[in-house]
């Protein structure tokens, strides 16, 4: 037997000890206990468990002693039990307990009947121990702070410190006061009083304590104004009625988090004969609260209770009234606490509902009448569905959407309603959702099971399985009492993407085969399914939609489902024919790979490798499906083994098979393979490159560290690393054998003969052997290369210039105009190949070769490929073209570069000494794809044959309405694709795409889109409308569709709308009513034009009349001006910029046109004639107009150019584009200033006769500056350089006409451009 004594102590507050007999010092730290455990030699589980309870009452007594100590309670009683230990009760409830030392009887087998924690004091820190061994300090209390003893006096009471320090306390008398309740609900900022009596002779009388935010206040009762007593009852002599005067805490304190919501208020008292006494009175704050769990389960607690009048004008108190009601969340996202306010009773009930405790919700709940003292606090528990019922017609909750079920007892009228007020509503979210799911009977096998599911309403559903008797072990161990309170362990500490598969989507009434989870799971993944197993199968449904969410994801453990228990088939020995090949791919010292070939009677194949060869099939097969380094392959008839040591593989060695078929029949495979060392390949040189280089990263350092490059006669080339005392100046290497280090710090420290491979990968048990004959480098798990001394001149041959070690690499810039950089080891210098028209619009670079040029589809040269030196900033060698090729090519999923012969200059315009250039690098590229992992897109079968759209959103009306828009694509079987664009302030004037698919196997969510909103472009009729549209699935299936569609108008979105797509209703909405045509028309007589904002596919035309100042816009989808039939039905003319009477002031700046069209003729002469007509305000206006002739230069060295591109930034501060005919033979790409000369409105030069020509746009300095860029002047086919121009003049007419003059070879040119 053996004996325990423990002894309890309270741990208490730092206090000042005021108006007593001694102070008392005790130091506390406020910011709460903290336990710090160690688990020392034994599992201190349980001990952790108990310090955590220990903690939350050691501070509830910290608390109280400090209210003891500040006057705020008073010792009431002192309970000691049988076996010694004494309660300290207070007067505000709370109570400090000090435990007696116990003797705890304990027998060696059995646990202790009583709980002996023990406790002690080392160095000031106090230890708490379940067992006398092991200790846990317990930080942030003074050991001289612990209680030890109480002793009543009478009316006063000596508590004792563990130091020896004692002070004395009052004891007072709790008496049960004669009041008309003992507890009493107060709401907030209101005051309610309480007469009590007290029979005893009062000399005086005072609010001891009062929970946090709460007021009370003691006065003499009164009587009436009829003199009447307003006693309780017969006092006893001495005895004196009072009221007891109870304030709430106020709204705002409430609101705030800082009132305390119960508690007690104490009313001291000391009697005429000395007597202290305390009566106290329990408190509650009045309120309404709402609870809704997941499931659905509304919770309201009442107790408000409020003067009422009914119909015939009697008073009365009851439960307040209040407004209940159901909206969705997003309704509040989007109007916040005016959800409700705008024409109230016009709102869909589908949309938001609401009714009233004392009409609706009475129907519907058990509702019960208030009575003051007996019924306070009204609990009313009903279901969401049981709600949706009170209201008419019942409310529709939608799978997968959230809601707001809110409560407010404030009100207001409005359209003569009476409304609730959101702004103080209480508001509890609620989720509807679906997550269900069964076992199909008899549907297991040995690798398989289905099982029936429902599942919406969620993004993703974690489902995973354990087996049985993993749970049972970790039950039996007391990890959890049952399964259902494992599973949340057991999922927390796996992690959400350990725990399961992961699947995304709503999956109703399906069946699911847990084999093809691993397919469906956003992971990837799907635990494995062992043979003749019992599992436990559970979903937990969870919102997550990015990588970060589901790492933060806290579970929340009531919404997991137990599915329970399957239990798989067992396997069984069979004869059928494997029909293994094998062909070994590799097989060294380290490392073997063979690939296999098995019969297509193999259904699943488990492998693993053997050191020695097993003679029981069926127990080698035992062996291979329980070792945790077996692989499993489902479904194949070849696959790949391979098996790597780190210090070398047995030999021989054998790989093991146990193949099953679909029936569950097992049969065991085993194969032996034997490590041949090949003959030693010749090193041709051992290349000293010189000392001051750093091994791990090529770049100069202090080290002097040496470096040497040894090429074998197979092409081989590895890069050495030696510590500086194991070669002479020269690089000759001292003799002896080195062993292979992963890095320089560990060759020179740890071994002091080590030697480094500079490279990609590690080659451990490597060796480097030095005789005055050979230098032998021996490359584990590759070969042994052995380099000749005396024949090669002793390995100190002259060092070579170093080249480039290119290490990484990035793309930069677009695609169409890519540079692929790439870096040395720190990133000392960087090449750069300008990729013009090279890499793929799906972010890779195709394998193939490529010249150095200055055209599309090439290596583009001069500034743009190039070397950067970051060690003087700046550009040291420019590729020049015509010379060499780069030849790209996928290796294992990787890059491999190489320049081929390419030539470069030291200055960018070629004419220095040109410098042979050769480099290779391989590995990834930075924001690219290797070309083998690119997956060319799936086309959805989807041929549509008809169409709707609707132009007219009625959410923002913007460019005459074709900012918004949505069409609807059907096929022969009524499948559809649909397209919505939404723009505006909604929007924050971003455009927002979203497509889906609805066709017989279900809707999809398309990704990406790209589309343009329905034109009459080649359409034969008004019946017809051309769609444009590319829409991608993250799946990489799409579906593209460019063409004409017979087609139909309707409203399915806006005002009036009825969404119906889909329908046989071939429209929707009614035909739109015909404009009134008004009745005159008002001719203008246009005199001059002008051109305001110009762009690709849009041109303002502005028309001008003889008055100064009179003129009108319009907006043509144009190019220039090109002839055809425009009209602002199509937006062929853009009715949102077209103005009547522009700019000017009695019109407020101009009238937008209401409607438009107009025909432009090419007359063939140059001129182009408009007959156009326009609507605005109602009026109606037309005008024809004929542009003047553009003169025509008859010298052969003027030429017309056809087209400009888009702006662009050249270098720091200039800006321009580049000017072409039309075959490219003809161009220059022209540079000005871009702050004073660009703009950026038109995308065109500023007007302005620009006098001082720059050979450079890095020269261009002011708003008369101009400039080419290098070598873009091309002249009948011809490049020219800058610096072979002269004569350059730039004249611009603003927003019309480039015209740029020079003289090349001693011909003088013209190059025009116009916009008309």
């Amino acid at each position: 037997m053996r004996k325990i004594f423990t002894t309890l102590k309270s741990v208490v507050a730092t206090a000042l000890v005021a108006a007593m007999t001694l102070s008392v010092s005790c130091s506390y730290d406020d910011t709460g206990l903290k336990n710090e455990m160690e688990q020392i030699k034994v599992d201190l589980a349980a001990l952790t468990e108990r310090v955590a309870a220990l903690e939350s009452k050691l501070q509830g007594e910290v608390d109280a002693l400090k209210a003891l100590i500040n006057e705020q309670v008073v010792v009431v009683d002192v309970v000691k039990d049988a076996n010694g230990n004494q309660t300290i009760q207070l007067s505000d409830g709370s109570t400090i307990t000090v435990l007696a030392p116990v003797e705890c009887t304990c027998e060696p087998t059995e646990p202790c009947q009583c709980d002996p924690l023990e406790y002690r004091v080392v160095d000031g820190v106090l230890e708490v121990s379940a067992d006398g061994v092991n200790w846990v300090a317990i930080t942030g209390v003074a050991p001289e702070c612990v209680v030890a003893n109480i002793v009543v006096n009478g009316n006063t009471a000596t508590i004792t410190l563990a130091d020896g320090t004692s002070f004395d306390v009052v004891k007072a008398e709790l008496i049960e006061f004669d009041a008309a309740r003992g507890q009493v609900y107060v709401a907030a900022g209101t005051t309610k009083s309480v007469n009590f009596t007290i029979n005893d002779a009062v000399a005086d009388i005072n609010i001891m304590n009062q929970p946090l935010g709460w007021k009370a206040s003691v006065e003499v009762a009164a009587a009436d104004e009829d003199d009447v007593d307003p006693g309780m009852g017969i006092l006893a002599a001495g005895g004196t009625e009072f009221v007891l005067n109870i304030t709430g805490p106020s709204k705002e304190f409430v609101n705030a988090g800082y009132a305390e919501k119960e508690g007690v208020i104490s009313v001291h008292f000391n009697t005429e004969n000395g007597a202290c006494k305390v009566a106290k009175m329990v408190v509650n704050l009045a309120e309404l609260t709402l609870n809704v769990d997941a499931s659905g389960n509304i919770t309201i607690t009442n107790t408000l209770a409020v003067e009422q009048t009914n119909y015939w004008g009697e008073v009365f108190v009851d439960f307040a009234d209040f407004f209940i009601g159901i909206m969705p969340k997003a309704l509040y996202d989007e109007h916040g606490n005016d959800a409700l306010r705008n024409d109230f009773y016009g709102y869909d009930y589908e949309t938001a509902a609401v009714t009233q405790r004392g009409t609706g919700l009475w129907n519907v709940a058990d509702l019960g009448q208030y009575e003051e003292g007996v019924y306070e606090e009204e609990i009313i528990e009903i279901t969401v569905d049981k709600l949706a019922s009170a209201f008419y017609p019942v409310y529709n909750f939608e799978i997968g959407q959230e809601y707001i079920i809110f409560l407010s007892v404030e009100s207001e009228l409005q359209n003569y309603y009476e409304i609730p007020v959101l702004d103080n509503a209480i508001m509890a979210n609620y989720k509807r959702v679906l997550v269900e799911a069964e076992y199909v009977a008899d549907s297991a096998t040995w690798n398989d099971a289905t099982f029936h599911v429902s599942l919406a309403g969620y993004q993703n559903y974690l489902i995973g399985w354990m087996s049985v008797a993993e749970a049972n072990d970790y039950i039996n161990n007391g990890m959890a009492a049952s399964i259902e309170e494992l599973l949340p362990l057991y999922i927390n500490g796996y992690g959400l993407m350990s725990a399961g598969a992961i699947i995304s989507g709503d999956f109703i009434d399906q069946d699911i085969k847990l084999s093809e989870l691993a397919g469906l799971s956003l992971m990837g993944w799907a635990p494995e399914v062992a043979a003749n197993t019992e599992y436990h199968l559970y979903i937990y449904p969870f919102n997550a939609a990015t990588e970060m969410e589901f790492y933060q994801h806290q579970m929340v453990a009531e919404n997991l489902l137990y599915v329970g228990t399957f239990a798989t088939t067992p396997l069984a020995a069979g004869s059928f024919d494997v029909a293994a090949e094998y062909t070994v791919v590799e097989h060294v010292e380290d490392n073997i790979i063979v690939d296999v070939t098995i019969s297509e009677d193999v259904a699943s194949v488990y492998y693993t490798w053997f050191e020695e060869s097993q003679a029981d099939p069926e127990e080698a097969a035992y062996l291979v499906l329980g070792d945790v380094y077996t692989e499993k392959l489902e479904g194949v008839t070849e696959f790949t083994a391979e098996k790597y040591g780190y210090y070398g593989l047995p030999n021989p060695i054998y790989l093991a098979m146990v193949a099953i078929n679909a029936e569950g029949e097992y049969v065991y495979v085993e194969k032996e393979f034997t490590y041949v060392e090949p003959e030693p390949i010749a090193l041709t040189s051992f290349e000293y490159k010189g000392r001051h280089l750093d091994i791990d990263d090529n770049v100069e350092t202090s080290g002097g560290d040496h470096v040497y490059i040894a090429t074998a006669e197979d092409g081989t080339v590895y890069t050495i690393g030696l510590y500086w005392q194991f070669a002479d100046e020269n690089g000759v290497i001292t003799e002896g054998e080195y062993d292979y280090c992963t890095n320089f710090f560990d060759a020179m420290y740890s071994y002091w003969n080590g030697f480094v491979i500079v490279a990609d990968q590690n080659y451990p048990g490597s060796s480097l052997i030095v005789d005055a004959e050979t230098i032998t480098l021996k490359v584990k798990g590759v070969g042994k290369y052995v380099y000749d001394r005396t024949a090669q001149g002793g390995g100190d041959e002259e060092p070579e210039t170093p080249g480039y070690n290119f290490v990484r690499a990035k793309q930069t810039g677009s695609l169409n105009d890519a540079n692929i950089q790439f870096y040395t080891e720190n990133d000392e210098y960087c090449l750069v190949l300008n990729m013009y028209g090279i890499v793929d619009g799906n972010r890779f670079i195709p394998e193939g070769t490529y010249q150095f040029g200055t055209s599309y589809g090439v290596v583009y040269c001069y500034n743009y490929s190039y070397i950067f030196d970051y060690s003087v900033s700046a550009k040291t060698f420019y590729f020049q073209p015509g010379y060499g090729e780069v030849k790209v090519s996928d290796v294992d999923g990787k890059y491999r570069i190489e320049i081929i012969d390419a030539m470069g200059t030291a200055d960018n315009a070629g004419e220095g000494e040109l410098i042979p250039f050769s480099a290779v690098y391989e590995g990834t590229i930075e924001n690219l794809i290797a070309p083998s992992e690119y997956v060319a897109p799936v086309q959805i079968d989807f041929t549509p044959v008809r169409a709707e759209y609707d132009l007219m959103f009625d959410l923002y009306e913007y460019n005459g309405g074709d900012a918004e828009y949505a069409f609807w694509l059907y096929d022969a079987n009524n499948n559809y694709l649909e397209v919505v664009c939404k723009f505006g302030p909604h929007t924050g004037w971003d455009y927002e795409y979203s497509a889906k698919y609805v066709g017989t196997d279900g809707e999809k969510v398309f990704a990406s889109i790209q589309t343009q909103a329905p034109s009459s472009y080649n359409c034969s009729s008004d019946a017809e409308k051309y769609f444009s549209i590319k829409a991608s699935m993250t799946d990489n299936s799409y579906i593209m569709f460019y063409d004409v569609l017979p087609a139909v108008a309707v409203n399915y979105f806006g005002e009036g709308s009825t969404y119906a797509p889909g329908s046989d209703n071939q429209g929707g909405a009614t035909e739109p009513e015909e404009p009134e045509t008004p009745a005159e028309t008002t001719e203008l007589t246009i005199v001059s034009h002008a051109f305001g904002y110009t762009a690709a596919m849009e041109t303002e035309v502005i028309f001008r009349e003889a008055t100064p100042g009179v003129e009108h816009i319009v907006d043509f989808r144009m190019t220039g001006i090109e002839a055809g039939t425009y009209n602002g039905d199509d937006n062929g003319i853009i009715l949102g910029y077209c103005r009547y009477m522009y700019g000017h002031s009695d019109f407020g700046g101009g009238v937008i046109f209401d409607s438009a069209n107009a025909t432009i003729v090419d007359n063939g002469d140059t001129t182009f004639t408009f007959d156009v007509n326009f609507v605005a305000e109602g009026a109606a206006y037309h005008f024809t107009y004929t542009t003047p002739a553009q003169e025509v230069e008859e010298s052969g060295n003027t030429v017309q150019l056809v087209s400009k591109s888009a702006g662009e930034q050249i270098g720091s501060y200039a800006y321009g584009c580049l000017l072409s005919d039309a075959e490219g033979n003809n161009q220059v790409k022209i540079a000005v200033d871009e702050y004073y000369s660009w703009d950026s409105a038109t995308d065109f030069p500023k007007a302005n006769d620009y006098a001082t020509w720059q050979s450079s746009p890095s020269y261009i300095m002011n708003g008369s500056h101009f400039s080419f860029v290098n070598k873009t002047l091309k002249v009948n086919g011809v490049t020219y350089a800058n610096d072979a121009i002269s004569n350059a003049t730039l004249t611009v007419v603003e927003a019309t006409s480039i015209t740029v003059t020079f003289t090349v070879d001693g011909e003088d040119y013209k190059f025009v451009y116009s916009i008309a």
